[in-house]
């Protein structure tokens, strides 16, 4: 008989630091999701400038070189810059969603997806560096650092919502 009420006891303080931990999992989803409208909004304001000096440069481009080198250069600029935009409103909307929905385990699926864009996001921005020349290791964690912990928490909230339904 006591076997059995010290193995209830188990499963109830198990049961307890599993709130726990879905806990953490919100406060770091809205945490995360807090830093990334931050540095979502900063991203697109700084995008649009770069939008904007991209359209000089192009100008300025047609005025000095011949017509077909100034125009690729500027395509590929203009390219670069409408990607720079996407992956911004990216993290942008992933962050509002992480503070929206930090504590609804049942809408933490949405986020997680959002994380996993957020990180191949990131991926593809590193692998644009690395062929452009200008690898360090700040860039690596400042593109991936924040998604992956808004992916964590994410995952850790969803996974919390899914256990609690038996």
């Amino acid at each position: 008989d006591t076997d059995r009420s010290r193995g209830l006891g188990d499963v109830y303080k198990r049961q307890e630091l599993f709130i726990m931990n879905q806990q953490s999992a919100s406060k770091m989803l809205k945490v995360t999701g807090i830093l990334s409208i931050i540095f979502g909004a900063i991203s697109i304001v700084a995008s649009l400038i770069l939008l904007f000096g991209s359209v000089l440069l192009a100008t300025a481009a047609n005025a000095i070189a011949d017509s077909a080198t100034a125009s690729a250069v500027s395509g590929l600029l203009t390219l670069a810059v409408i990607i720079a935009i996407i992956a911004s409103v990216a993290e942008f909307v992933a962050g509002i969603l992480g503070v929206v929905n930090a504590n609804k385990p049942e809408k933490a699926n949405v986020c997680f997806i959002f994380g996993i864009i957020n990180i191949v996001i990131g991926i593809a921005s590193i692998i644009l560096n690395i062929l452009s020349g200008e690898f360090n290791i700040i860039s690596i964690v400042s593109a991936l650092a924040l998604p992956v912990l808004y992916t964590i928490a994410a995952y850790f909230l969803k996974n919390g919502a899914n256990n609690n339904v038996m």
